[in-house]
């Protein structure tokens, strides 16, 4: 891709979703899970459950993800193409000329991370790919940022919290990130930020001495600063 054109992937929010809305759905998910099996996130199991937005106006599954242009980042062009239905939280970057986009997919029976890819400047896209991150169930990976790290994708995303005791709120809402050498199959989870309070929707960038994280803290954001990424 020319280095002279920046693609943005941007959801267009059918029903009107506001920020507070999306902390619940995805506190329900973490719910959900408990509820059922009192699991950990750590593994993904036979006993996880099934979660799904369909039944939550609040919830990915009534979200559209579109594309816009720009030639210098400042001002972008919408394109009126839909690029993928019951999607959200996008987040894109290029490897090998080839554009990865990974978003949480609400279009099959249970919500999933997934990626797809473009080899012709998004004009048209892959089928769509299960993302699994190692030891880490399907319902605890949302929110994906990627970026290239010395020939590899290393994953920032949202964990969803969780506690044994279901009377408790969770101790911590986390960030985590974890590298791949194809794209889809994610090893070596780490976190990367933790709060008491909910946070969700990590964007990472690197400057020229150091790596920055902004995070969504209710209609605000926060800044974190790390020396390695």
């Amino acid at each position: 891709m020319s280095k002279a054109v920046w693609i943005a992937l941007i959801i267009i929010i059918v029903s009107g979703l506001g920020i507070g809305g999306y902390f619940i759905y995805k506190k329900q998910i973490a719910a959900t899970e408990k509820a059922a099996n009192g699991s950990s996130p750590d593994k993904e199991s036979s006993n996880s459950p099934k979660v799904s937005s369909k039944n939550n106006p609040n919830g990915p599954y009534y979200h559209q993800i579109y594309a816009a242009t720009s030639t210098d980042g400042l001002t972008w062009q919408k394109q009126d193409k839909l690029l993928f239905d019951h999607a959200s939280v996008p987040g894109a970057m290029v490897k090998n000329n080839k554009i990865y986009l990974y978003f949480v997919d609400a279009s099959l029976d249970e919500d999933q991370l997934s990626v797809v890819t473009s080899a012709d400047n998004g004009q048209t896209f892959s089928e769509r790919q299960k993302v699994k991150v190692q030891n880490t169930p399907t319902y605890a990976t949302v929110d994906p940022h990627p970026e290239l790290i010395d020939g590899k994708i290393r994953l920032y995303y949202f964990s969803n919290p969780m506690t044994s005791d279901s009377q408790k709120e969770p101790e911590a809402f986390k960030m985590y990130s974890a590298i791949s050498d194809d794209g889809v199959n994610f090893e070596n989870p780490q976190i990367a930020f933790e709060s008491p309070e909910i946070i969700t929707d990590p964007d990472v960038f690197q400057t020229d001495k150091d790596w920055r994280m902004f995070i969504s803290k209710g209609q605000n954001l926060i800044l974190a600063v790390s020396t390695d990424g």
